[in-house]
Order: structure tokens, then sequence, then C-alpha cells
């Protein structure tokens, strides 16, 4: 009878320490993909500052050629910003704005 109760008891041992391996490496993954997200998260914070900064930094180089387009209209042809450009040069380079924009 006592021999039958060890078994039992080391049936359950043998149970319960496989149920303690099975958790501690359930623990370890999920500890893991904890750190991939975090890690994610902080990248996806970085990307999206980085975005608007891009952003910025586009819309303000638009309002630019914008302002020299303008200026080009409004002034005509012998129009010259730099004092030494021939006309045909300021026009290529604002083409050149025009299609890099798109």
């Amino acid at each position: 009878m006592e021999a039958e109760l060890l078994q039992e008891r080391g049936a359950t041992g043998r149970a319960a320490t496989e149920w303690m391996n099975k958790t501690h490496a359930l623990r370890q993954e999920l500890d893991m993909v904890q750190d991939i997200a975090n890690k994610l998260d902080s990248m996806y914070k970085l990307s999206e500052e980085e975005c608007r900064r891009l952003r910025a930094q586009f819309k303000c180089q638009e309002d630019d050629r914008e302002f020299l387009v303008r200026q080009v209209r409004v002034w005509g042809p012998p129009f010259d910003p730099w004092g030494c450009a021939p006309l045909l040069h300021v026009r290529m380079l604002l083409s050149r704005c025009s299609d890099s924009a798109r």
C-alpha cells in the first residue's frame, strides 16, 4: 500500500515538475516577445517624429518654390533674383523644383 502511495506521489511530482518547466519556458517566451514589442514601439515613435520633421521640411521647401514661381510671374521675363543668372536658368531651376516635388 505504501509503495503504491509513493508511486502515485512520484507521478504527481513529475507532472508538477513538467508543469513548472512549461510555465518557466512560457514566461521566458513572453518576456522575449514583450521586449520585441517595446523595441518596435520605440522604433515606431522615432519614425513618426522623423515623418513629422520631413513633412515640415517638405512644406517649407514647397512654400519657397511657390514664392519663387509667384515672383517670376509678378516681375515677368526679365526677373533675375540673383542678378546674374539668365531667365532660362531660373525657369530650369523652378521646373526641377516642381518635378522633384511630385
